[in-house]
């Protein structure tokens, strides 16, 4: 039994190339923050894709303006109210915070 805490590194490679042998040709590879490593980039690379570098993204905004950067795509309401609390988990009162609500389609 596998549990969050093991590493799912090890399988970005094998899906990836999994992917190329069914014949896909992706440009870009879209990554979570738990895949932002070093690593990842290499072996995304290697493939001749380009990885979306979100978390550097994120770094570069939170270091220029100061703040942590919030970001949300949905409405914050039932299911996900943890996830929501998950981004929040160690903010303090006093830290400058910017949170992005992105809510398309839904009205007020």
């Amino acid at each position: 039994m596998k549990t969050a805490r093991d590493s799912e590194l090890p399988l970005v490679p094998v899906l990836l190339d999994a992917a190329a042998g069914r014949g896909f040709t992706p440009d870009v590879c879209v990554l979570d923050r738990g895949y932002d490593a070093e690593i990842i980039y290499a072996d995304v690379e290697k493939r001749h894709m380009r990885a979306y570098q979100r978390q550097q993204l994120i770094r570069g905004y939170q270091a220029d303006y100061d703040c942590r950067l919030i970001v949300m795509i949905g409405p914050i309401f039932g299911y996900s109210v943890e996830y929501f609390e998950e981004l929040l988990y160690d903010a303090s009162p006093g830290d400058n915070l910017h949170p992005d609500a992105r809510v398309s389609g839904w009205r007020w």
